[in-house]
């Protein structure tokens, strides 16, 4: 496998009114964009898909309730031992979704959730605990493919090769708008209570930090340590930053190269990045996502019902800069907290702040033929087929990815969340959410805005450093006496606000 080349009166009448509001604010506040995607996901596993009685009146219900845009997987288990793949399923589901009217979306499912692998995986191709053992996940006795193996790697690659070549010779070169990884390492992270300590990564681990420092020296010097060898060094004990980068690292090089699998099948073949919620287990998710936008080209988010959707739609809008599609998921039913209200508000807050793909996922047909969420899907259709909406913000909030990385779960996210609640005139003047990834990839980026504000920022990266006191005239220090006082390997440095000065 080659690597080079990458490096959320009466009732009735308010939830009318609520709408009616909503619809009239989306127009007010913005400007007409390109088309908005209304999404609704069928797994291959579900019996609405194995079924074609059931699947074409799972398509009738989306037509019903204003989908315009079928999302499916296709399953790696699907491999034949003489190298090819049986897409019969998949081929009567897209051709009849293309029939209807929709899009396509594909979900490219590597996993080995709930019993489902390809003949060849054995354990010792599974991402594996600090122990060494194979992590199985317990719910499900299944365990996670490590991209840090090469035959995991060359096999998955094979898969997304064959996929897009598939789609472009069965319905047409371009005809899936996205092809975004399911259930894989990193990506959803909330599946796994681990990364990956495999050997092979922790083989990779000691390549990628001889290129990342250089020298022993450099190393210690970041780490506080003493080590004389590179051979000393174990993933598993290493510095929490050289971990974190190593994931990012690895997650990275997989990008690379299943958009070069994808391109190869199809050249017009995109590639899309699903990263979960934004919130809960946020420091081990792709937190730096524009580190990924040379391969990537579509951002998925997974919000889960209670939590605060706009806060995300602008934390998509900022990272994406307009570049790259970016959605937002309404998960199931199953959960308690998703009420018709939550439906509704979760999918005009995302359309409203300008992120103008909607995504429902794990609704079967009795989710979609449920009386309750009639209405509220049946406007998000309505609303659907509105243009979608551009939104130019002359502020920023700055991120501190490392905030979130080392100060975990609510802790590292919440300062900055209460800052965006507090702003009274967020209605009105809106605001892009930017990271560390933002300004790595371009500095100048700043220039656009006349106000970045950094409500904490305790750690900041040097690379961040340079370019915000670069502008240091428009930054807006909330916490000077903390901002800026470490830096990602958590060693002591100057304010932000005493070197701005």
């Amino acid at each position: 496998m080659q690597e080079s080349g990458w490096e959320g009166c009466n009732k009735k009448s308010m939830k009318d009114k609520l709408f009616i509001l909503f619809f009239v604010l989306s127009l007010v506040s913005t400007v007409s964009a390109g088309q908005r995607y209304f999404v609704c996901t069928l797994w291959t596993y579900m019996d609405e898909a194995k079924n074609p009685a059931l699947t074409r009146e799972y398509l009738s219900m989306m037509k019903k309730h204003g989908f315009n845009a079928l999302s499916i997987d296709a399953h790696w288990n699907i491999a034949r031992p003489d190298g090819t793949y049986d897409f019969t399923q998949f081929d009567r589901i897209v051709q009849e979704a293309l029939n209807s009217g929709f899009a396509i979306f594909v979900r490219v499912n590597t996993s080995c959730t709930w019993g489902l692998k390809p003949y060849w995986l054995k354990d010792e191709h599974l991402a594996c605990e600090k122990s060494e053992k194979p992590f199985i996940r317990p719910v499900d006795k299944s365990g996670i493919p490590s991209i840090s193996n090469r035959e995991v790697l060359t096999r998955m690659a094979d898969f997304y090769t064959a996929l897009a070549r598939h789609c472009r010779e069965k319905f047409g070169s371009g005809k899936v708008v996205c092809f975004t990884g399911a259930f894989s390492l990193y990506l959803e992270s909330e599946y796994w209570e681990e990364i990956d300590y495999s050997p092979s990564a922790k083989r990779d681990f000691v390549v990628w930090a001889q290129k990342e420092y250089g020298n022993i020296g450099t190393l210690n010097q970041k780490w506080g340590t003493n080590f004389q060898e590179w051979d000393e060094l174990d993933l598993a004990t290493a510095h929490p930053t050289a971990q974190y980068l190593f994931f990012e690292y690895s997650l990275k090089r997989w990008f690379y190269l299943m958009n070069q699998a994808l391109k190869s099948g199809d050249p017009k073949a995109q590639l899309g990045l699903q990263t979960g919620c934004t919130y809960d287990h946020y420091w081990r998710r792709t937190a730096n996502t524009p580190r990924f936008f040379d391969h990537v080209r579509w951002v998925f988010v997974a919000d889960a019902p209670i939590y605060p959707h706009r806060f995300t739609c602008d934390y998509l809008r900022g990272i994406s800069q307009g570049k790259i599609g970016v959605a937002n998921e309404i998960d199931g039913p199953y959960q308690e907290t998703l009420t018709p209200e939550r439906v509704l508000s979760q999918g005009v807050e995302t359309w409203e702040q300008g992120v103008d793909t909607l995504f429902v996922c794990n609704w079967n047909l009795g989710n979609l033929k449920d009386e309750k969420f009639k209405e509220p899907l049946r406007k998000l259709g309505v609303l659907a087929r509105q243009p979608g909406t551009v939104i130019k913000a002359d502020r920023a909030i700055y991120v501190s990815v490392w905030d979130i990385i080392h100060n975990g779960y609510w802790g590292g996210i919440s300062a900055y969340l209460d800052f965006y609640n507090a702003l009274t005139d967020k209605d009105k003047r809106p605001v892009d959410i930017i990271n560390d990834g933002v300004i790595e990839r371009d500095p100048h980026v700043l220039d656009k805005y006349k106000e970045i504000y950094l409500p904490k920022n305790e750690y900041i990266a040097e690379s961040s450093r340079k370019a915000l006191l670069a502008v240091k005239s428009r930054l807006k220090i909330v916490n000077p006496e903390v901002a800026g006082i470490k830096d990602e390997y958590k060693r002591p440095t100057k304010s932000l606000q005493t070197s701005a000065r």
